[in-house]
């Protein structure tokens, strides 16, 4: 049972290490910090829940709402706005999403 488990798991990690080596270092840095963050709260999530639990109290639903807006859907588009600002298919150095303005204004009648 463990095995497979750990068979699984390990694929799942070197096929994510595979992606991630692909991208660009800006959006790298982006994912990361972001899963980081993540991390971070739901690690920081625990810790309290077991510092309340020792004390006889338990209310977390600040912390909750917190986690929830971090992994929430609107957190999850600007993070993809955010890490498309950074992918420069033809490495010139301005980012694609830029140029795509700047060809549009060119191409309007005057």
């Amino acid at each position: 049972m463990f095995e497979n488990v750990k068979l699984i798991f390990g694929r799942a990690v070197s096929t994510i290490k595979g992606k991630i080596n692909v991208m660009s270092k800006p959006i790298k840095f982006v994912i990361t910090g972001y899963f980081m963050l993540v991390v971070l709260l739901v690690l920081t999530y625990y810790a309290a829940w077991l510092y309340q639990s020792c004390n006889g109290q338990i209310i977390m639903s600040d912390l909750l709402a917190v986690i929830k807006e971090m992994i929430g859907p609107a957190m999850i588009g600007f993070m993809t706005f955010i890490a498309g600002c950074f992918i420069d298919m033809n490495n010139n150095g301005i980012p694609d999403r830029f140029e795509e303005e700047k060809v549009d204004e060119k191409n309007q009648p005057r």
